[in-house]
Parts: structure tokens; C-alpha cells; sequence
């Protein structure tokens, strides 16, 4: 039996290790993460501030945040490729492989939730199930099924943003109303929002998962008594 009453700070613990663990090779680098976030930043940020300034001296801050845009999503597109690459070479015997090692690592963490007793482990499954819904409706108010997305937004800005320009015609590219730039930094922040609510309603969905899979071991040991 574990010590002391089964806890989400304990559970968030033990996930974690084991996120380490079996997700190293497959997480975004910090290269690819803060390229794609700056990506986001300079293009809401340029386009705000050569708006409110106007002028040539506006124009040169939208064409310098242009350049930078397609720099930092360049380099994130790059470090994507070579991170999955394995995965598109061989992605049978990788990705079977990666599950067999997976799950001895998600055995654990069952068998330690399984050191619990079952009506807290009941209780906890209950109340996360019950926080889910909440969340899930709140998130859906803000950001739709940002999940289900993923880059599709991106591609849908950067096409409105180019659409009606043709190359060699820079001077179009300082004509963006004070409207349009406020809306395309409010597109920034709520977009960098959405990712980060998508990563705890993917931690939550391991917390149930867990405890459920943990619940049922306990139910089927408990009848085998």
C-alpha cells in the first residue's frame, strides 16, 4: 500500500517522469518551439506598431517582421521534418517499438495508482471527470476545436495576409489598418492560449485514463478475491 492518500500533485509527479522518460525523442526541441512562438510574436507585434507609425518608417517595420515571420516558420518547418523523418522511414517498426517501451512505463504508473484504495481512486476518476466537462465547454468557448486544427490556422492567416499581394509589390505591405493589425495580435495571443489549454486538456485525459485503467484492475481483483 502507498503511503498517504492518492493525490493529483502525486499523480502529476509520476506522469511527468514518465513523459521524460519515453518522450524525448519525440517532443519539439527548444530550436523548434521558440521559432514558432517568435514566428507568432513578430508577426502580431510588426504589424501593430508599422500601422500605428505609418510612413516609410512603418513600411520597413512590416517588411522587417515579414522576413523575420517566414525566417522563424522556415526553421520550425525544418526541425519538424528532421524530428519526424524516422517516423516517415519507418514508421512500423519505430512506432512498435516506441509502444512496447510506452507501455511497461504505463504499467507502473497503474500499478502505483493501484497501491491506493479503490474508493479513492473512485472518488478522484468522479471529480476529474466531472472538472473535465467544465473545461471542456470553456475551452470550446474561446477556441472552438483548436486541437483538431493543429497549423491549419497558421496557413489560413499567412493566405489571407499574401492573397491579394504579388512579389515585387512591398509597398502593399504597409497598407494594414490599425483594425487589421489589433486583430492579428489578438489572433497571436489567443492562438498561443489555445496551444496551452490543448496541453492540459491532453494532461488531464493521461490523469483519466490512468485512474480509470487503475479502477478496473481493482474492480476485476476485487471480484476475483
Amino acid at each position: 500500500m502507498a503511503d498517504g492518500s492518492l493525490n493529483y500533485v502525486a499523480l502529476e509527479k509520476r506522469v511527468s517522469e514518465y513523459a521524460l522518460k519515453t518522450s524525448d525523442t519525440d517532443r519539439p526541441g527548444t530550436l523548434e518551439r521558440w521559432s514558432f512562438l517568435a514566428g507568432w510574436i513578430v508577426a502580431g507585434t510588426s504589424a501593430l506598431v508599422g500601422t500605428l507609425i505609418g510612413g516609410k518608417v512603418g513600411l520597413y517595420i512590416v517588411w522587417t517582421g515579414l522576413a523575420a515571420e517566414l525566417i522563424c516558420f522556415l526553421i520550425t518547418i525544418v526541425c519538424l521534418v528532421r524530428r519526424e523523418w524516422r517516423t516517415f522511414h519507418r514508421p512500423h517498426e519505430l512506432y512498435s517499438k516506441e509502444l512496447e517501451e510506452n507501455f511497461h512505463g504505463y504499467r507502473e504508473l497503474v500499478r502505483w495508482v493501484c497501491e491506493h484504495p479503490i474508493d479513492d481512486i473512485g472518488q478522484r476518476l468522479r471529480y476529474l471527470r466531472d472538472r473535465k466537462l467544465t473545461f471542456a465547454y470553456r475551452f470550446g468557448v474561446i477556441t472552438g476545436g483548436m486541437e483538431r486544427y493543429g497549423l491549419l490556422p497558421v496557413l489560413v492567416v499567412l493566405y489571407l495576409q499574401f492573397k491579394d499581394w504579388s512579389f515585387g509589390d512591398w509597398q502593399a505591405l504597409g497598407h494594414v489598418h490599425i483594425v487589421g493589425g489589433l486583430l492579428l495580435w489578438m489572433l497571436v495571443i489567443l492562438y498561443m492560449g489555445a496551444w496551452s489549454l490543448v496541453r492540459l486538456k491532453s494532461r488531464m485525459d493521461t490523469y483519466e485514463v490512468l485512474l480509470a485503467e487503475a479502477l478496473l484492475s481493482k474492480e476485476q481483483e476485487a471480484k476475483g478475491a
